[in-house]
């Protein structure tokens, strides 16, 4: 009976606590969104425009894109730095090559994929790859 009169405040101390309500951080219960991008060709299908958003968390925007051509394989790519204020970017890429002043176009261009990687500024990195049309 003595041990059970000493442990009952204890047991009334720890039951408090589980029973006390709780506050939520609402900094760590929000969800962040996850950059994104979407692609497409214009009417002239001579170039493909990338559009990316969400960026408050990204540091660096890094892309890839290859297709077949009359010629055989080709590629473009490139990094784009992010900053501050940047909340979308866009870019738009040549399906074809220029020299100066003067562009010539790839012909029959088909297999299109552009593979986007956002490094983050917490060090991760988000990795996607579409096909286009």
């Amino acid at each position: 009976m003595k041990r059970f009169l000493l442990l009952f405040p204890l047991l009334l101390v720890f039951a408090g606590y589980a029973l006390m309500p709780r506050q939520i951080n609402a900094e760590t219960s929000k969800k962040s969104k996850s950059p994104t991008f979407s692609a497409s060709r214009p009417k002239n299908k001579l170039s493909v425009q990338a559009s990316f958003a969400n960026l408050s968390k990204v540091k660096s925007i890094s892309y890839e894109l290859t297709y077949g051509s009359a010629k055989g394989p080709q590629g473009a790519g490139g990094t784009i730095k992010v900053g501050p204020t940047n909340k979308t970017l866009s870019r738009k890429i040549l399906l074809g090559t220029c020299s100066g002043k003067v562009c010539t176009y790839h012909k029959d261009v088909k297999n299109i994929k552009l593979s986007v990687a956002f490094k983050l500024k917490s060090g991760g990195v988000v990795s996607y790859e579409r096909t286009i049309k």
